[in-house]
């Protein structure tokens, strides 16, 4: 068991460990019948003794899921029928969330929300964030690596490369979603150069004891990122995402489009004026179709596939208008 804490000579978070409770945490809870149970009474008498600030709540939260699973659902059941009303924020947390590092707050909207489009993070409400006010560095990744285990293996790689923001070295309508339709050497070294660069952030670290060039809190990255592929199909999954988000609210109309009719009608096998007078869900069909026949992970070009959709987009906007 660790706690974090504030050192007195820098006035920094820093973490340090309490207890060893060996390799069967759960034989320190004690089960006298039926659904009763409390945690063994000399390993409270010695956290209060080594950490007086500590709670006999806080400590049956750690040791909660080591609990017996019949006993740990009845009280999760009754836990969630009444959910405490949070305090709002004082100005110190408010100031104490804006100082919070931005690698952090990546990784938290990414595995709140599932997307990997992080450009409206500085839009995010403070309070979004407040779960990570008061943790060491410790604390924090031993936070992000529970969190992070809800990621599938074919999530993971994605996952690395948003949160280390490597989109904003490309550029084009795919960098920040789809991004193996870039130059994957680019995108390693990158992704290389970013970890690097925040394994000797003296900020980030602050109040980390280091003794390595990459500590082992980064080293799960290198492994998410090279050990792990793209989710199968995503490109086209975000196509179809993009389109329907389309019909939901207000878009900007798209710039005017480099793709002549005549190359178009190439791109959709389809002379031009049957196009136009396809409805949206008999362009949007032929479109599906055609884009998988151009899609890069099938063995179509790249560019075909980035001007179809181009044509696409126009020919959808053109619809709407009429």
């Amino acid at each position: 068991i660790r706690e974090s804490y504030v050192d007195e000579k820098t006035g920094t978070l820093t973490s340090r460990e309490i207890i060893e409770v060996g390799p069967s945490p759960g034989s320190f809870w004690k089960y006298p019948g039926g659904n009763a149970c409390y945690l063994d009474p000399e390993l409270c008498d010695r956290m209060e003794e080594l950490s007086p600030d500590s709670c006999a709540e806080e400590l049956e939260r750690l040791f909660l899921p080591f609990l017996d699973r019949n006993i740990r659902t009845t009280l999760n059941d009754f836990s969630r029928r009444k959910t405490p009303r949070k305090k709002p924020l004082t100005r110190d947390q408010e100031e104490a969330i804006h100082r919070l590092h931005i690698f952090d707050k990546r990784r938290q909207l990414y595995l709140r929300t599932g997307s990997p489009d992080l450009r409206d993070i500085y839009r995010i409400k403070p309070v979004f964030f407040r779960n990570l006010l008061e943790k060491s560095r410790d604390e924090l990744e031993q936070f992000f690596l529970a969190m992070e285990t809800v990621l599938n293996s074919d999530e993971r790689k994605l996952y690395a490369y948003a949160i280390f923001d490597i989109q904003r070295f490309f550029s084009g309508p795919f960098a920040r979603t789809i991004p193996l339709t870039l130059d994957q050497e680019r995108v390693d070294d990158f992704f290389e150069m970013e970890l690097c660069a925040l394994a000797e952030d003296e900020k980030f670290w602050q109040g980390f004891a280091r003794q390595e060039r990459i500590p082992g809190y980064l080293v799960r990255y290198l492994v998410m990122y090279f050990d792990n592929t793209y989710r199968q199909g995503m490109m086209d999954e975000e196509y179809i995402r993009s389109f329907m988000n389309g019909r939901r609210e207000h878009r900007p109309p798209p710039p005017p489009s480099s793709v002549s009719p005549e190359e178009t009608a190439g791109l959709f096998a389809m002379p031009g004026d049957q196009l136009q007078k396809m409805t949206h869900r008999e362009l949007t069909r032929r479109y599906r179709k055609m884009a998988h026949e151009h899609h890069p992970d099938k063995g179509g070009d790249k560019e075909k596939f980035v001007r179809l959709t181009e044509a696409y987009r126009r020919l959808l906007h053109e619809k709407k208008r009429k």
